[in-house]
């Protein structure tokens, strides 16, 4: 707005529109005058951001003999005699405009939503036989302007069988076939 109104009581305030480009850096100058005539001015400079970030990349990675990752499914026993860690790792996650504020992981497993800030962007879910969730799930990348990108999706399903399916191989003996 080229030409605003003139606020002539306290408490003192304007509002004012801007133009969302992408990217772009503008200064709006503020001009103050008081009864005398006396002015002075402040520049007050910003950038809009409206673009949506760079997700990255959704992982899965684990160390148990109970839990077998295909592609982007993971798969995970009830014959697991303790808990098992599943790793969730998000790479490549940026912003380039406002910087990335966290990538949020997802609530399963038994397990909070929770929002790691810096890299890497890790989450640890203990996983247990008495763990019963299943479905997809993704992570969530925001930028310090508030747009957020989902990231690739990741599947849990859990094997109630000694057996597991065809094509699927614990690495312990004792779940079925290896």
């Amino acid at each position: 707005n080229d030409s605003p109104a003139i606020d002539t009581s306290a408490p003192w305030e304007q509002i004012y529109s801007v133009d969302q480009n992408i990217g772009s850096q503008s200064g709006v100058v503020f001009t103050f005058k008081d009864s005398a005539n006396n002015q002075d001015t402040a520049t007050i400079n910003f950038t809009v951001d409206n673009s949506l970030d760079a997700a990255g990349t959704l992982a899965p990675s684990e160390t148990s003999s109970y839990i077998y990752i295909s592609g982007s499914t993971v798969y995970y026993s009830n014959q697991m005699p303790g808990t098992e860690t599943l790793t969730l790792t998000v790479t490549g996650a940026s912003d380039a405009v406002s910087g990335l504020k966290y990538v949020e992981f997802p609530a399963i497993l038994g397990v909070s939503l929770w929002q790691d800030t810096a890299s890497p962007y890790t989450r640890d879910y203990s996983i247990t036989s008495t763990n019963n969730q299943e479905g997809a799930c993704n992570s969530i990348t925001k930028d310090n302007a508030g747009n957020n990108t989902a990231t690739n999706s990741l599947t849990i399903t859990r094997i109630i069988s000694q057996d597991p399916p065809t094509g699927i191989s614990f690495k312990t003996t004792s779940v079925g076939s290896s």
